[in-house]
């Protein structure tokens, strides 16, 4: 519940009669769907827009109601929530918003996640401390966003959170670093393989 509700926050959105859901990953759509049927028992429609994008709606004015209802009481109590439900709405976070950077020529390591919501952000950088991982808060006036650095943070993020199967860096995209698609677990596994 924790991982769908931060699903809807992250990269989907509330409606008045629908939640939904959008990601350029299949993986993350299909778990979204198939997590939504499980809690609500609702069959989830599909859609795909010209740039890639999967787009995965419920429709139900009960559900958003109820969603809606439960937003503020994630945002505000995850902190003292199980820490099972505490990775998952990380886990959300990092599939959606985040991304790791690895130059092996200049030395750049980083994971990083990226959200207008300095709200969010700092309730992410309170999760993150809690299991022991530093991180900061950075370009809070012009491209919000949280850096995790060091070997021993970025090991702790990897072994508890990570990213996903299929969550990838797509090529297609005009600023993308990578040639081809490259799965951002991948990357993350490159940059710790680099600390040998």
């Amino acid at each position: 519940m924790a991982r769908f509700l931060a699903h809807c926050l992250f990269d989907g959105s509330i409606r008045h009669d629908q939640a939904i859901y959008y990601s350029s990953h299949l993986a993350l759509a299909r778990k979204f769907a198939k997590n939504g049927q499980k809690l609500f028992g609702l069959e989830p429609r599909w859609g795909k827009n010209k740039d890639g994008v999967w787009r995965v709606h419920f429709f139900s004015r009960n559900l958003a109601e109820f969603l809606l209802s439960r937003k503020e009481v994630l945002l505000n109590n995850i902190g003292q929530m199980e820490r099972t439900h505490q990775v998952e709405f990380l886990k959300a976070f990092f599939n959606d918003e985040g991304s790791v950077t690895y130059r092996a020529e200049t030395g750049k390591k980083a994971v990083r996640g990226y959200q207008k919501d300095v709200g969010v952000l700092g309730v992410v950088a309170t999760l993150l401390q809690g299991l022991g991982i530093d991180s900061k808060l950075e370009s809070l006036n012009h491209s919000p966003g949280i850096a995790i650095r060091g070997q021993e943070n970025i090991e702790r993020f990897a072994q508890i959170i990570n990213f996903d199967a299929g969550v990838s860096f797509l090529a297609t995209r005009k600023n993308s670093y990578y040639a081809k698609p490259i799965e951002k677990r991948v990357v993350l596994r490159h940059l710790l393989a680099s600390y040998q």
